[in-house]
């Protein structure tokens, strides 16, 4: 029998209910604020009024393009994983989608350690070595919007902010990539650093150090990089294209860089830990973005939840299904 959510393993062994219930508080805070700056002066006829005017059958591109994203981020996870310890395409599917379900549905964004756990369930694949492909996928993502972002800023209204945050966000993942090149390279400078760590056994630093190194390999071995780099490039461009699909639902023809900018906008704003399904941080970001467009702030609120919708309840949706199949494939794993 496989065994019930609270007890697969989605939550540390030793609870800590305090700081996990500080941190939900923080986010839920930090995404009442951003909330409140997405509505403030908002008409709520002017928004209403904004739903009855779009074009529903735009849905259809942007939900295809949204779908084929998903396909394209599905396999750059799975080539991240070193060649030969490369878990079934199908657990990693199921363990993406079920990552997406927990962000959506749970503060702090823990579908990350989610999608790693139900894949160790699923296939065997350390934990470690799960968060560190997870990582290299942070990477990546922010690197490239860093890109897009700039080739994009001369044919769009960006503002200092803007600017300053796209510069943060790419000095970070530059870091973090130095970080991993020196790191991991060489599993033996962080089983070194490890061992540091109280009351961490030497066994345990080794293991993890190992399941690090592995991976990361993407980050080191350009024969991974490249197909990851393009799948990223692909995933980004799909879902800019989503965006302004949208965009034309809601009569706003500000262009596909328009799109572009608020996709990449939103997606760094949910890099934030916050509430459920980042609602808030992801319409302030939308609505900011859409404002440097000279946007109403209703129309740019209307579409903002318009997208966000299409971004999460096909997720929690696709999700819980795939649940489901990891639950029995656990089950049929684990029986004689």
């Amino acid at each position: 029998m496989a065994e019930p959510l609270a007890q697969a393993g989605f939550a540390p062994r030793r609870a800590r209910p305090l700081r996990r219930c500080a941190l939900a508080a923080a986010g839920l805070c930090v995404s009442a604020v951003l909330a409140w700056l997405a509505i403030r002066s908002v008409d709520p006829h002017a928004f209403v009024g904004a739903f009855r005017r779009t074009e529903w059958w735009y849905l259809l591109p942007s939900g295809a393009a949204l779908v084929a994203a998903v396909l394209a981020r599905w396999l750059r996870w799975w080539l991240l994983f070193a060649p030969g310890r490369r878990p079934p395409l199908g657990a990693v599917g199921r363990a993406f989608l079920i990552g997406h379900l927990f962000n959506n549905l749970l503060p702090a964004r823990p579908g990350e350690l989610a999608r790693a756990i139900a894949l160790r369930r699923e296939a065997g694949t350390p934990v470690v070595e799960a968060l560190a492909t997870t990582a290299a996928e942070r990477v990546y993502d922010v690197l490239a919007l860093v890109v897009l972002f700039g080739a994009s800023a001369p044919f769009a209204p960006v503002g200092r902010d803007a600017r300053t945050a796209a510069v943060a966000a790419g000095t970070i993942a530059a870091a973090a990539l130095v970080v991993v090149v020196v790191f991991g390279r060489d599993g033996a400078r962080l089983e070194r650093v490890l061992s540091r760590v109280p009351r961490l056994s030497a066994e345990t630093a080794r293991r993890w150090s190992a399941s690090v190194v592995h991976g990361v390999v993407s980050l080191r071995d350009p024969r991974l990089a490249v197909p990851a780099v393009l799948l990223t490039a692909t995933s980004w461009v799909l879902l800019a294209l989503s965006g302004w699909a949208l965009l034309l639902a809601f009569q706003l023809h500000l262009g596909f860089v328009a799109g572009l900018l608020v996709v990449a906008a939103a997606n760094l704003a949910l890099l934030v830990p916050a509430s459920p399904g980042g609602v808030g941080v992801f319409e302030a970001a939308a609505v900011t973005v859409l404002a440097g467009f000279s946007v109403d702030r209703s129309a740019a609120l209307s579409y903002a939840v318009a997208l966000h919708g299409l971004n999460l309840f096909p997720y929690v949706l696709v999700g819980a299904l795939a649940l489901l199949h990891h639950t029995r494939a656990v089950r049929e794993r684990r029986s004689p």
